[in-house]
């Protein structure tokens, strides 16, 4: 991806222009567009540079004591701050929390407008500071997170309102106020502390942008893609098959709410688990649907082409649109209609009850009540049914469901509005084989039976996939050039890659469970009697010149791997364990996740202290208190088995304390291994994944081990 906006970049410091060494102190700091200087002539409060902390690429560490840089000359900075239509962009991880303070960032003065501002996060939350309400404190509680954060002032582009800002981390919209942000005589320019050395910042600064335009949510996705690339981080998208956008009004954007954490769209993103980076809230307070129509191309169309991702947008508005039906209506319907493909689709809500007047509010949300088809939207929320929200009176009869204007939800109303999305969110699919795809030029899948589930790629010129019988799940990657898997009996469950010229498997009988990878030129894998389980070794490949393995009695378990001219491994009784040679593929730890107060036994990375190939006690990571961490695996190939793999480690407690080890994918846990008391002595652990944890793993590229400490 590229730099948005990149001529209207006014200001740009980047730790990686400082030419020092590591652990050198940092006296001043240079912007590399308009020569806008940074500076500290104290020692004692002068940052240093930390080479090498994410991608190769370089930091600039404030101490969180008294360290911060100022600029007595900001120049063109102030002038585009002056104007209060700018972006402010802060590359940056927090290396440990400010409670109950102001770990600033980025810091000015706008005399005219907003008095101190102070770009913070402490122990709770980011937050553009000093604001009169809630909803400019942003949940954010990550320590040793690479994190993208800012805001952005000005007028919404082409909706030219009055005022609009926003926040964004990580790529993520969080719309705060219908007003601009402060500006105007703009001074007192800090970096790591405000000017007058107040709260200062225990964090690694990376770079800070500030442009004299107002970036729209995608291109602020499009600067995190941009920042992920060069320090060689994953985008938080990457591995979602759709990315989550909330549209709409001021109940969108969360006014009403204490502060973004009880926002609809936020509760909703919990619930749905997905972190900044993977869902955006383009809600506006005072927007019409058919200003949502117009501000779509820009602001959330765009989402769809950064990320590569289908679209699920939840969408709703009814109160500054409301009037006589059946105008209201038909502007939704133009929404609907200009949104809706087969990549974007919409939950789209109704009303909620407000004390104003609500002219036609009931033939507006029986219209839709009568009529919405899938033709029309992909999942409706009939959110003026919902028992305390939705109904004529539910202001006067649940008034804790409303804060005080009667028209905003509260925290609890808002929580409610969230379920009533989640579900419909939930309910949205988009076509072609689930969770894959399936293309060939002719008949990539053809079914003359039932077909409960398919799931995998099926490409081949004909014919990728014939069934002549019933599969109740059939998974996995079948190429040939003609009848990959060809099925005349019954196969319950059927697994793995099979390639073949022709005929890759041939079951005349009943195969209850085949997996595994088996290639040959002919005949790879025929049973001409029982096989209650072949998974070419469970753990491994078997295949040979000519008939990689033929069985004509009966094999329990076959485990191996058989490489030979002819015959790879001929059975003419019974087999329990063939235990040859198997190829092993591992999963190290490459990146500390979620450090906690877990520390290395050398160096800063814990991941480094449990890399190694072969086991090592001389470094490994510990904690003396009740801590979790969390160490991010190697991506590796599926092995499209669901038996044999395991997560090792080695463990012990001088104290005799406990640890429980998760397998993690993504947020969702995989498998858990507690151990109520360590022994004192290092012990290895080998914990077999069972066959239902093996196959609850989606993407192996995903995967990390966690390891919570219970001294």
């Amino acid at each position: 991806m590229a730099l948005p906006q990149s001529a209207h970049i006014i200001a740009h410091w980047a730790a990686n222009s400082l030419a020092l060494a590591n652990n050198d102190p940092v006296t001043s700091w240079t912007d590399s567009v308009n020569s806008i200087v940074a500076a500290q002539s104290n020692g004692a409060k002068q940052p240093i540079f930390k080479t090498n902390i994410y991608g190769g690429r370089p930091s600039v560490r404030f101490d969180g004591s008294n360290d911060l840089l100022t600029i007595a000359t900001p120049g063109a900075l102030a002038t585009a701050l002056d104007t209060r239509t700018y972006s402010v962009m802060i590359v940056f991880q927090k290396l440990s929390n400010t409670v109950g303070g102001f770990g600033t960032l980025f810091s000015f003065t706008a005399t005219t407008v907003g008095g101190n501002v102070y770009y913070i996060c402490d122990d709770s939350r980011v937050q553009r500071y000093p604001a009169s309400i809630g909803s400019y404190t942003t949940p954010f509680t990550s320590l040793n997170s690479f994190t993208t954060y800012g805001n952005t002032s000005g007028v919404g582009g082409a909706l030219a309102l009055s005022g609009l800002e926003r926040t964004f981390v990580n790529g993520t919209c969080i719309p705060i106020d219908t007003i601009k942000a402060p500006g105007g005589t703009t001074a007192s320019f800090a970096i790591g502390c405000d000017a007058t050395e107040y709260f200062p910042v225990n964090a690694d600064i990376f770079e800070i942008y500030v442009w004299d335009v107002e970036l729209t949510p995608p291109e602020s996705l499009e600067f995190h893609d941009y920042i992920c690339g060069i320090y060689s981080q994953t985008t938080p998208w990457n591995s979602l098959s759709h990315f989550t956008v909330f549209d709409g009004d001021s109940l969108t954007q969360g006014v009403g709410a204490t502060t973004v954490g009880y926002s609809y769209p936020y509760v909703a993103a919990q619930s749905l688990s997905l972190s900044y980076g993977q869902w955006s809230n383009c809600g506006i307070g005072t927007l019409l649907m058919s200003q949502m129509t117009s501000k779509f191309s820009a602001d959330i169309a765009p989402y769809a082409t950064l990320t590569g991702k289908n679209l699920k947008i939840a969408a709703f508005e009814w109160y500054n649109q409301r009037g006589a039906d059946p105008t209201p209506r038909n502007n939704s319907l133009a929404y609907l209609s200009a949104v809706r493909s087969s990549t974007i689709k919409v939950a789209f809500g109704t009303s909620t009850d407000s004390t104003d007047s609500e002219i036609d509010r009931g033939a507006y949300d029986s219209y839709f009540d009568a009529n919405h088809t899938s033709a029309t939207i992909d999942a409706y929320v009939s959110t003026h049914t919902s028992t305390h929200i939705g109904p004529d009176g539910s202001v006067t009869t649940y008034p804790t469901y409303f804060s005080a204007d009667s028209l905003h939800l509260s925290n609890t109303g808002y929580a409610e509005l969230a379920g009533l999305f989640v579900t419909g969110l939930n309910g949205i699919t988009f076509g072609g084989v689930p969770q894959s795809y399936s293309y060939s030029a002719v008949g990539g899948l053809q079914t003359g039976g039932a077909a409960t589930k398919i799931k995998g790629r099926v490409s081949v010129a004909s014919g990728g996939l014939q069934t002549g019988g019933a599969i109740t799940e059939s998974r996995g990657h079948v190429p040939a050039a003609s009848g990959g898997l060809i099925i005349s009996g019954s196969a319950n469950e059927t697994r793995g890659h099979v390639p073949a010229s022709s005929g890759g498997i041939t079951l005349g009988g009943n195969v209850i469970d085949i997996r595994g990878t088996v290639p040959a030129p002919s005949g790879g894998l025929q049973l001409g009697g029982h096989a209650n389980m072949s998974s070419s070794g469970l753990q491994s490949y078997i295949y040979s010149a000519s008939g990689g393995l033929s069985l004509s009695g009966f094999a329990a378990t076959i485990r191996t791997v058989g490489k030979t001219s002819s015959g790879g491994v001929v059975l003419s009784g019974a087999a329990t364990i063939l235990p040859t040679y198997m190829t092993q593929t591992v999963a190290r730890p490459v990146t500390d996740t979620t450090p906690g107060a877990w520390l290395p036994s050398a160096g800063i990375d814990l991941f480094a202290m449990v890399d190694e190939v072969v086991a090592d006690d001389a470094d490994y990571i510990y904690a003396t208190t009740a801590s979790t961490c969390k160490l991010a695996l190697n991506a590796v190939t599926d092995p499209l088995t669901s038996s044999g793999q395991v997560v090792s480690y080695r463990a012990w407690s001088p104290t005799s304390g406990g640890l429980v080890v998760k397998l993690m994918q993504g947020a969702t846990v995989i498998a858990t291994w507690t151990h109520v008391t360590l022994p004192t002595a290092a012990t290895t652990y080998n914990q077999a994944l069972t066959a239902g944890e093996c196959d609850a793993i989606t993407n192996y590229a995903t995967l990390s081990v966690q390891m919570e400490s219970t001294v």
